[in-house]
């Protein structure tokens, strides 16, 4: 059977037309078969090897015959010395004198949040996930807190700690955190303190910025490294840029019909979740970059694997899917979230509750067919979060239809049991209410409003979920209790509205309170 790369899901069987815009490459279609290399143009910009087919749809997920398994964990900030002597080297490395300068930062550092226990925890999991020995490791970026030799060696050693078959490959982009060392940067000291058969499926180790090019099982990894984090500047080099179409065009050429895995540490603006972060703490860094977008979108088998943001990836927009398809990877250490919810520092930290005890990790399947099975586990309560997500093989007419932007226009929240109740007690409304349903999708936050008897809204609290600490819907609080004090001495009408991952609002309740 051939199998196609759509430019778009369309075939001359069905008598629509095709439209290629731009410069550069070759096409031609004949009996029903177009063949591409090279195009790209303003309606959509990829390059295709192979040939192009009918409207086929995409392949079930072969269970029996997977080719590849590998787990993937981002941001283990992995370090050989205590939390807050660590994350001192962090700030002065970084140009800070204290490390109150960063309110987060600081939390963290008091916090049980620098622990190495759940890196450990964490791949002897995915292992027995994968029946005994995965394939490889993939990890983007952050492997260590500070870059340093010391904690290079570290993670060497908790590798092996964590794994009993660890001479497996070890498929990695640096990030940040990695150079930040003096005299380790471009994660110099990852490669000089890791053991070698990390790199034996290498067919490029030392690419520009140290960036790698493996293939395990027929399957490519291409590993991009950033040069500079700081806003402002530019991220990737011209270099890289370089090595990585190449690489590009060497693994579509190798691997037809397969997916090719993107690793580097941001991800795309306005794409997957935590992609539009800007951290207050750190307003300088670069969080996401649309760089190399141009390049990765030639190629619509492509799946880039983010982290850098520490967004909980128990959430729809993990997974994001346009030219290509993308995924960001939750933290092994701390996470974060969107600015100014009020049960969050009162609205002043980015840092939900417990986050501590919910590192996350995901694990890869790959079938014959070029179909990937994606699982993402909670390595704090060793369970699945969500459903299970498959991303279709390449190259068919839907393969890159199910994650797609349109998840947006799901409707809101419903609140099943509309029991939004207040009390009023030393001037404080107390209220009580059951938890929403995300009706197709999850529950964010909710969004509480107290108007006076004029009309005038003047309490206006969101109040983020248990989302991202619990692995399933049913599973998140039933219950929510909630003060609302401040408020002068008089009637207030009091709101609440449900909101999903996607903001969409869904249903209001109301009740009347009194002071």
């Amino acid at each position: 059977m051939k199998r196609k790369f759509l430019v778009k899901p369309i075939a001359a069987a069905l008598g629509l037309t095709l439209v290629l815009t731009g410069c550069g490459g070759s096409w031609g279609l004949a009996d029903g078969t177009l063949s591409i290399t090279g195009v790209k143009g303003d309606q959509m910009t990829q390059t295709v090897t192979g040939t192009q087919g009918t409207g086929e749809l995409a392949p079930a997920f072969d269970e029996d015959n997977v080719v590849l398994t590998f787990g993937v964990m981002a941001d283990a900030h992995v370090m050989s010395k205590d939390s807050h002597e660590s994350s001192e080297d962090l700030m002065e490395s970084m140009g800070h004198e204290d490390i109150e300068v960063a309110g987060d930062i600081a939390i963290l550092a008091n916090t049980t949040f620098y622990t190495n226990d759940y890196i450990v925890k964490g791949l002897g999991f995915l292992e027995e996930l994968a029946g005994g020995k995965l394939d490889c490791m993939v990890m983007p970026g952050d492997l260590t807190n500070t870059g340093s030799r010391d904690d290079a060696a570290k993670f060497n050693e908790l590798f092996h700690e964590g794994l009993k078959n660890s001479e497996i490959p070890l498929i990695y982009s640096t990030g940040n955190h990695d150079e930040y060392a003096e005299g380790g940067g471009e994660g110099q000291y990852l490669l000089e303190m890791f053991d070698k058969e990390h790199y034996s499926a290498d067919i490029v180790t030392e690419g520009p910025n140290l960036s790698r090019h493996s293939v395990v099982n027929g399957i490519h990894f291409i590993q991009v490294n950033g040069e500079n984090f700081e806003v402002g500047k530019t991220l990737y080099t011209k270099a890289a840029h370089e090595f990585l179409h190449e690489a590009l065009k060497k693994a579509a050429e190798d691997a037809p019909g397969q997916p090719i895995f993107v690793i580097a540490h941001t991800g795309i603006p306005g794409t997957v979740a935590g992609s539009n972060c800007m951290a207050p703490d750190f307003p300088t860094l670069i969080w996401s970059t649309d760089e190399l977008r141009e390049c990765l979108e030639e190629y619509p088998q492509v799946i880039l694997l983010s982290g850098h943001t520490h967004y909980s990836q128990n959430s729809d927009r993990t997974i994001y899917q346009d030219d290509f398809t993308m995924l960001n990877i939750g933290p092994m250490q701390y996470m974060l979230t969107d600015y100014g919810f009020y049960n969050l520092g009162e609205g002043q930290s980015t840092i939900p509750e417990e986050y501590s005890e919910h590192p996350q990790a995901m694990l890869f399947d790959v079938d014959k067919n070029g179909t990937v099975r994606i699982r993402r586990y909670d390595i704090g309560l060793l369970e699945q979060q969500g459903e299970t997500w498959y991303v279709k093989a390449p190259g068919f007419a839907d393969s890159l239809s199910d994650f797609r932007a349109n998840r947006a226009a799901k409707p809101g929240p419903v609140f099943e049991n509309k029991d939004l109740a207040a009390e009023t007690a030393d001037g404080t409304i107390k209220l009580s209410f059951s938890r929403a349903s995300g009706n197709g999708s999850q529950v964010w936050y909710y969004l509480v409003c107290a108007e006076n008897e004029n009309g005038e809204t003047v309490l206006e609290r969101k109040y983020h979920t248990d989302l991202f600490s619990a692995p399933q819907e049913e599973e998140m609080r039933d219950t929510w209790e909630i003060d609302l004090e401040g408020l002068a001495a008089g009637k207030y009408t009091v709101s609440v509205t449900a909101c999903n991952v996607w903001n969409a609002m869904g249903e209001t309740q109301t009740v009347e309170a009194e002071i």
